[in-house]
């Protein structure tokens, strides 16, 4: 379970980084709001949370078409990161009949098949 926290907090913060330096190079000889990569990383959050101040906003049709695809993925990553640490521990226990290889800590069948599971085997936590 941490092990998919950490993933996914790992892949919000690269996404956060190279979304911020590509807004500075993209929008820092347009922009006369974004002069440094902190002006940059600021209104690259304030996108991606949807605060959206409006003291700094994108210039031009592509300066708004990268805030589009920020905010698009950034939520989605930041969905997935909500997800991995509100969801429940899985054990890793692979189906003899299917394959699936992570069930509830609580799981008789699989989700997949509905296959009986093994209960003689240690929950391992991801």
């Amino acid at each position: 379970h941490y092990s998919a926290t950490i993933e996914s907090l790992l892949n919000f913060f690269v996404f956060l980084a190279i979304m911020t330096a590509i807004v500075f190079v993209a929008e820092a000889q347009f922009n006369p709001h974004i002069n440094s990569y902190l002006d940059a990383l600021y209104f690259t959050v304030s996108t991606l949370t949807t605060t959206g101040y409006g003291d700094v906003t994108a210039a031009g049709p592509w300066g708004k078409l990268l805030s589009v695809v920020a905010m698009l993925i950034g939520i989605t990553l930041f969905l997935q990161l909500t997800r991995t640490i509100f969801q429940g521990a899985k054990i890793r226990y692979t189906c003899s009949n299917c394959g699936l290889s992570a069930h509830d800590a609580d799981a008789i069948r699989c989700k997949h098949c509905g296959e009986l599971l093994k209960r003689t085997h240690s929950p391992l936590l991801s």
